[in-house]
């Protein structure tokens, strides 16, 4: 939508450098320090609205202190639950940062952002699919040492146990996102006449 806020024109941004926080240490922080780097700019430049930027970005500032505890003490990982929010908000987030590189200005800045070394030549969804893409390897991972452990090692049962859990929420996750995607295409649904309508797809 048509905004009145006072756009910084891009000629006077001659680096990103400028709009980016300091890299923190630490790969948790490098990922979160990656992705800010494409949300403050776009903000501050005006080129999308903190709502339109929220809606796409989610909630990703929570995994960061998840992910530090993830590595001090997996044993509390628990956490992991926090995803399903993320995952379900997936489809409609993908569908509005497609929506918006048909802007100029948006393509032109997400395109210097991929030009730029903090990228590594991957571009934004790359970032913004990490948290669900590293989440189903985890099962994976965990059998894999499981697999290399030997019988008898007092390890075992808590391997399993971790592998169930894990699996228990990826099923969750799944679950959450299928309700969620059904959900939004119910909302792209347009109807010629409302006798068209069916209850049972609102219930659906």
């Amino acid at each position: 939508e048509p905004s009145n806020k006072r756009v910084r024109p891009h000629g006077r941004v001659t680096s990103l450098a400028n709009l980016i926080s300091p890299v923190k240490n630490g790969a948790v922080r490098r990922f979160g320090q990656t992705i800010q780097a494409y949300h403050d700019p776009m903000l501050k430049l005006s080129i999308m609205s903190e709502e339109e930027l929220t809606h796409i970005f989610g909630n990703l500032d929570d995994y960061i202190p998840l992910h530090e505890d993830l590595l001090a003490r997996l044993s509390k990982a628990t956490g992991l639950n926090a995803y399903k929010e993320y995952c379900s908000n997936q489809l409609a987030a993908k569908a509005l940062l497609d929506q918006k590189k048909q802007d100029r200005r948006v393509q032109d800045f997400l395109q210097r952002c991929l030009e730029s070394p903090f990228s590594r030549k991957l571009d934004l969804w790359s970032f913004l699919d990490i948290p669900r893409s590293r989440l189903v390897k985890y099962p994976l991972l965990l059998k894999e040492i499981l697999r290399h452990t030997p019988p008898d090692d007092p390890d075992i049962r808590s391997l399993e146990e971790a592998i169930t859990i894990i699996q228990g929420v990826l099923s969750d996750i799944n679950t959450k996102k299928g309700e969620s995607e059904c959900q939004y295409y119910i909302e792209k649904l347009e109807y010629l006449d409302d006798r068209q309508r069916d209850p049972r797809i609102e219930q659906c």
